[in-house]
């Protein structure tokens, strides 16, 4: 999880985290293995998602519900306790992206199987090469400037990324189509612009 600016307001769900870790500062439980049970969520749910039968949906975005608001929490507990490490800090990158990646593949299997076509499979692929490019210049960046680049515009102390907490009310009322194709668009748009700004970033003189 990336640090936030001097000066910039932290957003609710991390604010919570940060509370929430507290009682963990002295015990044995370390930031990676809030991350571990945060990637065990999140592929969980792709798994339901891929399955798609029944209530299987709802209960895969319940999960990424939880699996998106413990990810604040290995960061916030690496803070307070002196944990942090550059190990730890690419395991949560790689955990987000294998979950963000996983759910819109495990998405994209169902609507396939449903019969909406190979090109349901092309998106989810799309949308999971285009997380893990993005997640590969983020390390490139934050290695050539020394600073992570925050990747999620925020407004007051919502950042765009919380969008994600709405999946649950989303396929509740709509089923998994809707939520899967603005979501897989919108998130190979977000990426791309992200990638070229991470592109120029890389292309300025170091220091």
């Amino acid at each position: 999880m990336t640090e936030k600016a001097p000066g910039q307001l932290v957003p609710y769900d991390q604010a919570i985290c940060a509370i929430l870790v507290r009682p963990l500062i002295n015990t044995p439980v370390t930031p990676n293995h809030i991350t571990t049970l945060s990637l065990i969520l999140g592929l969980a749910a792709s798994v339901l998602f891929a399955w798609g039968e029944g209530s299987a949906p709802l209960w895969a975005a319940g999960l990424v519900t939880i699996a998106r608001f413990i990810d604040h929490m290995d960061g916030e507990l690496a803070r307070q306790s002196g944990k942090t490490s550059p190990i730890g800090a690419m395991y949560d990158s790689l955990t987000g992206t294998a979950c963000y990646g996983t759910m819109f593949l495990g998405m994209g299997y169902a609507e396939w199987r449903n019969g909406a076509g190979d090109w349901a499979l092309f998106l989810a692929g799309g949308a999971m090469v285009f997380i893990v490019i993005n997640m590969m210049l983020q390390f490139r960046v934050e290695t050539w400037t020394g600073v992570a680049p925050d990747p999620y515009p925020q407004i007051g102390r919502i950042e765009a990324e919380d969008g994600i907490y709405l999946i649950l009310p989303i396929i509740w009322l709509t089923g998994t189509w809707g939520f899967f194709v603005a979501g897989t668009i919108g998130t190979l748009i977000f990426t791309i612009i992200n990638i070229s700004d991470l592109m120029r970033r890389l292309r300025e003189p170091k220091g």
